[in-house]
């Protein structure tokens, strides 16, 4: 009974640092999730810092307002299931998912599948193009990126992307990766301002009726083969913007006296470069 009183009155003389030592254990369980969570956006602070992932040398850079300040290596998809290229945004952090995916998972906006920065149980992996598309990291690396990025954080992967070998029909609310092809010739042409990000929304849409209106092509903002052909021949290189003004119109021909013969018809090249 004595030893009940003598615990009772150290839990009385001590119950202002313990309360203190609670708040500060919710403080930090809330701060950094507890297996699935999530940290909040705290103002501009998604903004200043971004991500680079360059598939060709397969490292992941940290930039604070520009500057770079860490450079990782990492593990990036294989040929057959590609790291998707883009501008992309964090949408969720989560601890612990275990397994393939090591200490930390930080998600990505792909809209075509789930895609992610990770950690791995396979180290030694790093530095090759192993992944089913998630870039892969060293869970001590994945754990210094962990804190410093937030939901809204963005991430743009570099890389080849390849064109089909047909120009694919897009038109309002499409999603695939040939949308962001499609956006960064937009982007090319000076019509297109918005991300990269694989999603053919309002702002693409209209970008394509621009072109369309300039090129003299059917407006209905659907980006068809006609579209495709203009935006490779004049606006592959992101220097060729539409020139100011209004397109420079075919001369009248005057009618000859007899009917011209047909001139022989060249094959037309292939719309997009072989990508074997």
């Amino acid at each position: 009974m004595a030893g009940y009183f003598k615990m009772a009155g150290y839990f009385k003389k001590h119950i202002g640092l313990l309360s203190l030592v609670a708040a500060g254990l919710l403080v930090f369980w809330g701060w950094w999730g507890f297996g699935k969570g999530i940290r909040p956006v705290r103002g501009s602070e998604a903004e200043k810092i971004s991500i680079e992932v360059n598939l060709y040398s397969r490292q992941l850079t940290v930039y604070r307002e520009g500057e770079a300040i860490a450079v990782y290596p990492v593990a990036i998809g294989k040929k057959e299931t590609p790291t998707p290229v883009g501008e992309w945004r964090v949408t969720r952090k989560a601890l612990h998912w275990g397994g393939g995916f090591g200490s930390r998972w930080i998600g990505l906006d792909v809209p075509w599948g789930i895609y992610g920065i990770h950690g791995t149980n396979k180290p030694w992996l790093i530095g090759r193009a192993v992944s089913h598309g998630c870039i892969r990291m060293r869970n001590q690396d994945v754990e210094k990126l962990y804190p410093l990025v937030y939901p809204g954080t963005p991430v743009k992967v570099v890389g080849y992307l390849p064109f089909p070998e047909k120009p694919p029909l897009l038109r309002r609310d499409s999603a695939a990766p040939a949308v962001v092809s499609l956006q960064f010739l937009l982007r090319n042409a000076g019509v297109y301002s918005g991300r990269a990000d694989g999603r053919f929304g309002e702002a693409t849409e209209e970008a394509v009726k621009k072109i369309e209106a300039y090129y003299s092509l059917p407006v209905d903002g659907t980006a068809d083969a006609g579209v495709w052909s203009v935006l490779m021949t004049h606006h592959s290189r992101p220097d060729s913007p539409l020139p100011a003004g209004e397109p420079a119109q075919e001369p009248a021909q005057e009618p000859a006296q007899e009917p011209a013969q047909e001139p022989a018809q060249e094959l037309t090249p292939g719309l997009f470069r072989d990508s074997s």
